[in-house]
């Protein structure tokens, strides 16, 4: 499917047409010399993606400036009363992890804002995990569904269980049935909140009005099958950030869509919308060879794109890749990280200016909770602490610090010398400026990749933050 050129001269635009042929992991330099057949398929040939030559070389100051004027970020009044519930899916075996993410949503988060959902598994584990979590959090047992016997259980895609892992994305796809908010802000088990300003932060002012914020990146990722059967076009990875907000009928709208598609002809009930969800997942494996999975990140983020984009705020890192409109490719703050991602960091694209990758030297060990972690469990029987031991004691310190980093960024006050405490306590807080312009995967929005952004340029949203900053206090 071809993508429309952003404006911005001919070298941009065929650039966006070219760039639209790549997985993460390939380009020109890779697969047109040798034509690799990897590279290639029915829709995506050699002489679409490698007969225009190599991209021509990026220049952003082609780009006009936008009309995105100071300031850029919300008062939580703007917001006119609209409630936001937080949504976690997980299980029982990641209590730990969400006893972690809700110490600090009740750092950072405001409780009036709306819910907070822990939907989990409704097995008596599930059920026990349910009375470790604080009152104020509403904990929900998701029923089992009858399709789960069906799910297949192969994927190259993890090391764990694929039906698990569908029945957890499935299920968020529901959401809005345990929800009666306006907004639904969904978390993944294994993140931290690190600054204030929610819920507000998570919403821009745009010309249609006051809508969510939807984060993407346009320089690959692991779903793209899962667009392309959709019938969609891909323009982005949706899962980026965190948390993910959408509008609370935009679920049920995105059920319909897929039960119109994968299971049409009778009623748009929930069995209907299990029985789509099912081939979705068969026929995406099937096209991934094993590879990919129905991601729910994706799965909603690219229909809202392609239905409601309107309806939303679009930061889209790298979209002049994808000739997306160059309004969806200035950035905004996250107040969110993802802890098993924490030690990621990464290294210029072989071909893309100013494109990031993945650097393979910080992805052997990622920090991780639980037996299906990244840390490996030693053979040994002699009672020595094994790597997978250490990496649930590294997970919960960096959680930890991560959640420093956003009160150590303020005033420290009250009796017995706040800012002595302060200097004890934050000497291992990552920097807080650092971790707002990052995505959910650690991958940095820098100044460069925006100069046509205006207000909405990172060292401008910084300024905004910093003055919110400045005006608050932690009370000891």
């Amino acid at each position: 499917m071809g993508v429309a050129g952003p404006p911005g001269g001919p070298a941009l635009a065929a650039r966006a047409l070219q760039a639209s042929c790549w997985h993460e992991g390939f380009h020109y330099d890779f697969c047109c010399p040798g034509r690799d057949p990897a590279c290639f398929d029915a829709e995506f040939t050699y002489e679409r993606c490698c007969g225009p030559g190599r991209p021509p070389r990026l220049n952003l100051s082609e780009v006009p400036v936008l009309d995105l004027p100071s300031p850029q970020l919300l008062r939580r009044g703007e917001l006119r009363g609209a409630t936001v519930d937080l949504v976690v899916r997980t299980y029982w075996k990641a209590a730990e992890m969400v006893q972690l993410l809700l110490r600090s949503v009740e750092f950072y988060w405001p409780l009036d804002s709306g819910r907070v959902l822990v939907i989990l598994d409704d097995s008596p584990k599930d059920a026990a995990t349910c009375e470790l979590l604080p009152s104020w959090a509403t904990c929900i047992l998701d029923p089992r569904p009858e399709v789960y016997g069906a799910f297949s259980n192969f994927t190259r895609a993890l090391t764990t269980s694929l039906p698990g892992m569908l029945r957890k994305e499935m299920a968020l796809l529901e959401a809005d049935t345990y929800s009666s908010a306006d907004y639904i802000a969904v978390l993944d088990a294994d993140v931290v909140f690190v600054a204030c300003g929610g819920p507000e932060i998570l919403f821009a002012r745009e010309p249609q009005g006051v809508v969510p914020m939807q984060y993407g990146r346009a320089s690959g990722g692991p779903f793209r099958s899962v667009v392309k059967v959709m019938g969609l076009r891909w323009v982005a990875e949706f899962m980026d950030s965190f948390p993910q907000v959408f509008h609370r009928r935009h679920f049920e709208a995105c059920r319909h869509f897929l039960i119109d598609r994968f299971a049409p002809g009778g009623a748009r009930d929930r069995a209907a919308f299990h029985a789509a969800f099912l081939r979705l997942q068969r026929e995406v494996g099937e096209v991934s060879g094993g590879a990919e999975f129905p991601s729910f990140h994706t799965v909603l983020g690219a229909y809202t794109y392609e239905f409601h984009q309107p309806e939303y705020a679009w930061a889209i890192q790298y979209g002049w890749l994808t000739g997306v409109p160059w309004r969806h490719t200035c950035p905004g703050l996250r107040i969110v990280s993802h802890v098993s991602y924490s030690s990621r960091t990464y290294v210029p694209h072989p071909v893309h200016e100013l494109v990031e990758v993945e650097n393979p030297a910080t992805e052997r060990w990622q920090m991780r909770l639980g037996p299906k972690g990244h840390w490996r469990l030693s053979d040994g029987a002699d009672g020595t602490g094994s790597a997978g031991d250490l990496g649930s004691v590294r997970y919960t310190a960096i959680a930890l610090d991560l959640m420093l980093s956003g009160v150590c960024a303020v005033a420290w006050r009250g009796a017995g010398g706040g800012e002595a405490l302060k200097a004890e306590a934050c000497g291992g807080a990552p920097n807080m400026s650092r971790l707002v312009l990052m995505n959910g995967y650690m991958r940095t929005w820098w100044g460069h990749h925006s100069p046509h952004c205006a207000g909405r340029r990172p060292e401008l949203l910084l300024q905004e933050y910093g003055a919110l900053l400045a005006a608050r206090s932690f009370v000891l």
